[in-house]
């Protein structure tokens, strides 16, 4: 839940609770304590990554019962309007441009090697990276072969490094393995449910397609590269096990991410809007700050006007 003044100042109350209805509950509580200590121009709803007004918040007539199906509404309301558009929360995809994959790998390298001078991280033989894309039966983007050219899977060494957060980069042996494996998992989603999976790169497909080509993950969850055609591909998404690829792109190819992540590393800036690194007990670990990215999207979406 998130107030937002007339100077669009914001104020979040961040929370975490087992299912969406318990979080419509929680959120309508969180509000009303709020205003009870004092009125607030307009109050937001965000459950996952979907941000929407309430203005019936504004209306003290209405019971906890009203309020609760008011926020869910909204909330699906709005779900519904990204899926039928095919479109994303506009502060989803980030404007970083596509650039060179080797000079952006070589600033993270040189950073990771000042700092953890006894772990390592190779690439692939030329012979591998063309057997896994036969495997995949997908046209690999350039700039996806010039990654496993540099990297082929996390680092190996005594110090615990995650490069990036939430994810560990896969091997080739892995993104072959776990992209037949999410496949199957969600084959009945896009086949025996007589769904289809877009035709154009970026567009939800709401289940793994064959078109993605993971080379990050971790339990479960992926960063994928989208092969399908049209003017994102190569693009990078996000695979949430819960909620598929609802997200929409992330960057705009690996090279746009390793830029974002290179900077982040070598100027201590944020990466991903929320996640700042720290190197605590020999090991290089990842913070994240949900206020602030919900505050940030709220702005955005207050500036797109859809307050």
């Amino acid at each position: 839940m998130s107030q937002v003044d007339s100077t669009a100042g914001i104020a979040v109350r961040d929370g975490y609770v087992d299912g969406d209805d318990a979080a419509f509950g929680e959120i309508v509580d969180a509000a009303s304590a709020s205003l009870a200590e004092g009125p607030s121009a307009v109050v937001w709803a965000t459950l996952s990554a979907t941000h929407v007004p309430v203005p019936e918040f504004g209306d003290f007539s209405k019971s906890r019962v009203d309020l609760i199906a008011d926020v869910e509404r909204r909330i699906r309301d709005e779900e519904k309007r990204q899926r039928s558009s095919g479109s994303m929360p506009s502060s989803s995809l980030h404007q970083t441009p596509p650039g060179s994959v080797r000079e952006q790998w070589s600033r993270i390298a040189d950073w990771l090697h000042d700092r953890f001078p006894e772990n390592s991280i190779s690439g692939a033989e030329s012979e591998s990276i063309e057997q896994a894309i036969s495997a995949t039966g997908q046209k690999w983007p350039a700039e996806l072969v010039e990654f496993f050219e540099l990297v082929d899977g996390d680092t190996s060494g005594p110090a615990f490094v995650a490069i990036l957060p939430r994810f560990q980069f896969l091997s080739l042996d892995h993104v072959v393995g776990e992209r037949a494996r999410m496949i199957e998992i969600w084959a009945d989603v896009w086949s025996s449910r007589g769904l289809e999976v877009p035709p154009s790169a970026g567009e939800n497909a709401f289940t793994f397609a064959p078109a993605f080509v993971p080379f990050a993950g971790m339990d479960g969850n992926f960063l994928f590269v989208d092969t399908r055609p049209g003017g994102l591909y190569g693009c990078v998404s996000e695979f949430d096990k819960s909620g598929s690829d609802e997200r929409g792109p992330r960057w705009l190819s690996i090279s746009a991410m390793l830029t974002d992540l290179a900077d982040s590393l070598t100027q201590n800036r944020e990466f991903d809007e929320g996640w700042m690194w720290s190197v605590e007990g020999g090991a290089l670990q990842w913070d994240w700050s949900r206020a602030k990215s919900v505050a940030r999207d709220i702005r955005r979406a207050i500036h797109d006007g859809r307050s």
